[in-house]
């Protein structure tokens, strides 16, 4: 059999900002950014939570991945 080449198996993450604090949802990005297997990370940009109750928390998608790209070094945004 010939050799073939094999890629590294990666990972991606999403994470869902809404009714949770920056502070939990950075924890989550900072410890993905120190897992080589985890390549990507990923939010949404809804401005309204599309489950729950209509009047919870939710952050603004854009202005959170600046934030979180601004204290990762290595994720894929």
């Amino acid at each position: 059999m010939p050799d073939q080449h094999i890629s590294s198996l990666r990972f991606g993450i999403k994470t869902t900002p809404m009714r949770a604090p920056y502070e939990d949802i950075l924890r989550v990005w900072q410890e993905a950014d120190d897992l080589p297997e985890i390549a990507d990370a990923w939010l949404w940009d809804h401005l309204m939570p599309i489950a729950g109750p209509k009047n919870g928390q939710i952050l603004e998608g854009w202005t959170l991945l600046s934030a979180l790209a601004a204290k990762t070094q290595r994720l894929r945004l």
